[in-house]
């Protein structure tokens, strides 16, 4: 008898000790829509999980930790205290991030005729020199009736 209230006062002992911290929840922004793959995340923890594509996350630890990180890009980050030791269910409200962007300009080229490309040609030309490294030089020269003469150089080493 004392063998086995021994061994509960143990496992009682055990259980007491290794406390896990489980918060689970679900995450939205101020409209109440639910954010999808937020990054859920212990501070100064390298554990996390993201939210679901209904906002919902799970995420679990027998670190002793109290804040939580949300990251999601183009939304404020939040850091949520949480109570050591328990668990908990949150309902997270993400707002969005307000930041300026510069003006920007596009200016597409004006628009010219492409011309047939009947009567083109492609000629290679390829040296191979042997040594330690075999480089490769390879050149590629287009000619036809409506472009002017063009090369690409290519070089790569082969070991």
């Amino acid at each position: 008898m004392k063998r086995i209230s021994l061994l509960f006062f143990c496992l009682y002992f055990i259980g007491c000790w290794a406390q896990q911290t489980v918060v689970s929840g679900k995450i939205t922004d101020k409209k109440g829509e639910p954010l999808s793959y937020v990054q859920v995340q212990f501070q100064d923890s390298k554990i996390g999980t993201k939210s679901d594509s209904l906002g919902n996350f799970y995420l679990a630890t027998y670190y002793p930790t109290d804040t939580l990180l949300f990251r999601l890009l183009g939304y404020q980050t939040e850091r949520i205290k949480i109570a050591k030791d328990k668990t908990q269910e949150l309902a997270i409200k993400m707002t969005t991030q307000e930041k300026e962007v510069a003006e920007v300009f596009l200016k597409a080229p004006p628009k010219r005729a492409v011309p047939n490309c009947i009567g083109a040609s492609l000629h290679t030309k390829t040296s191979i020199t042997k040594k330690n490294s075999v480089p490769i030089n390879t050149t590629f020269t287009t000619k036809s009736n409506w472009m002017p003469v063009t090369s690409i150089r290519t070089s790569s080493t082969i070991h």
